[in-house]
């Protein structure tokens, strides 16, 4: 019997993402860009309040970050695809409150930002509710995010976004816009005092700049 957060992706969600041009592979929505991929996905919980439990989230996954994941792996095991280990800048999908398990949380949530259902005979209701905030909130700035200058906007002053890779402002603004920026930038990038020194890290920046202009 398939789970309940199954059978509401497949009713409600899958056909509308259909319908938006968004490919989805089991509960996962994706799509591409030039620089990078924004991915949908959704994590379930066991609450002993509740009988269904999830939050849902979009992220952009740069691909100069999935490639800079890619050198952590040994012995050839690295993704073929972006995948939530390269997630770069994320943000949740709130529910509405008669689906938050928390409605009257105080940020920063935990809680509220869980869709919830106790009554599994009213999946459709939730469901629906679900495909329309995903439809109205989460695709377009998917969307959105796959502009390099718009994710770059939303690095340095956030309004959605979270910031989840790297240490510093410097390090994610160079990894954002690698390869749109010129060796003395890079450099400038890398010598910024707040950046923590990294030889993993600095090397393969050097490496793809010296890449990208040895192409041109």
């Amino acid at each position: 019997m398939p789970a309940p957060l199954d059978v509401i992706i497949r009713k409600h969600v899958a056909p509308m993402a259909k319908q938006e041009g968004v490919p989805r592979k089991g509960r996962y929505f994706r799509l591409e860009g030039e620089h990078g991929h924004t991915l949908l996905y959704f994590d379930t919980f066991n609450l002993y309040q509740t009988e269904l439990c999830f939050e849902v989230g979009f992220a952009l996954l740069p691909l100069t970050y999935w490639d800079f994941t890619c050198q952590l792996y040994e012995g050839g095991g690295a993704p073929t695809i972006p995948g939530r280990e390269s997630i770069f800048l994320y943000s949740w999908l709130m529910p509405p409150d008669e689906w938050s398990y928390r409605p009257a949380e105080k940020p920063p949530y935990t809680f509220r930002r869980r869709w919830s259902l106790n009554d599994l005979g009213d999946l459709d209701s939730l469901g629906a509710a679900l495909a329309q905030r995903v439809q109205e909130e989460a695709f377009p700035r998917m969307r959105q995010l796959l502009d390099l200058e718009f994710a770059l906007a939303e690095l340095r002053t956030p309004t959605f976004a979270t910031q989840l890779a790297l240490a510093s402002d410097a390090a994610r603004e160079l990894v954002l816009m690698l390869d749109t920026l010129d060796p003395e930038r890079v450099e400038e990038l890398l010598a910024d005092p707040v950046q923590p020194r990294n030889a993993l890290f600095e090397g393969w920046v050097r490496e793809r700049v010296a890449r990208r202009t040895a192409e041109r």
